[in-house]
């Protein structure tokens, strides 16, 4: 090596310019999944900046050879480095694949529809809501003695797996009906949802009704029936 100095970094610096122009190429014909692999390997940059020092120092002639750095390149590899170790925190720790559910394109989905007659023994039918169901559930009246739900909702990737989405549960209590709205079932490790549903649920008029107003929004004209009531404790 003589008297010349050694520059450490910007042989790292250039294999990384070429690694990264490499994996922007390829995440355009394959996804953005090779990208997003490709940054959780750029500790390995460090390693490569260590690796040239030792070979400069193995092959130096010098009794005390002169180390200069780069200090724009260290400071790049350092930043992609850091931002790799973040990645990967982030990846381990189930964050980065819930902010992939959160961005990711949503499709919809159908509930199951629940028909079911009331018969004479109800006296009273009870509206509960459980949580976040997105929009008001949309109410209907109609003169016939029986209950209907149906409607879809809203969700992102992961659920392919099931055909329908059932949010309803009805149950008979002494003369009561009870029918819980629920909430969609979270998944992943964080109880951050972004799934949401359109709901609407067709009561039968001559029933005195008991619903949450801040769950509800009737889409009839005119006025509530006289025997049903909002209560927002429910």
């Amino acid at each position: 090596m003589g008297n010349r100095q050694w520059r450490v970094g910007t042989w790292s610096m250039g294999l990384a310019m070429i690694a990264m122009g490499s994996m922007i190429a390829l995440s355009y014909f394959f996804g953005s999944q090779w990208l997003e692999r490709a940054v959780l390997w750029w500790p390995l940059l460090l390693i490569m900046v260590g690796i040239e020092i030792l070979i400069y120092l193995w092959q130096s002639k010098q009794d005390a050879p002169l180390v200069k750095f780069d200090l724009f390149s260290m400071f790049v590899v350092a930043f992609f480095g850091g931002t790799a170790i973040l990645l990967a925190l982030g990846q381990s720790s189930g964050i980065i694949e819930e902010f992939r559910k959160l961005t990711a394109e949503k499709t919809y989905m159908d509930i199951t529809d629940h028909q079911q007659p009331v018969d004479a023994s109800i006296k009273r039918i009870v509206v509960r809501g459980n949580g976040r169901m997105g929009p008001q559930v949309s109410v209907d009246k109609m003169k016939e003695r029986s209950v209907e739900v149906f409607g879809n909702c809203l969700v992102s990737p992961g659920r392919e797996g099931q055909k329908e989405l059932d949010v309803t549960r009805m149950r008979q209590a002494g003369d009561t009906l009870y029918i819980s709205l629920n909430q969609l079932k979270e998944r992943g490790r964080f109880p951050v949802s972004s799934d949401y549903c359109y709901v609407t649920l067709v009561l039968p008029e001559t029933i005195p009704v008991e619903m949450p107003g801040w769950l509800v929004r009737p889409i009839f004209e005119g006025e509530l029936p006289k025997n049903w009531k909002l209560n927002d404790n429910l």
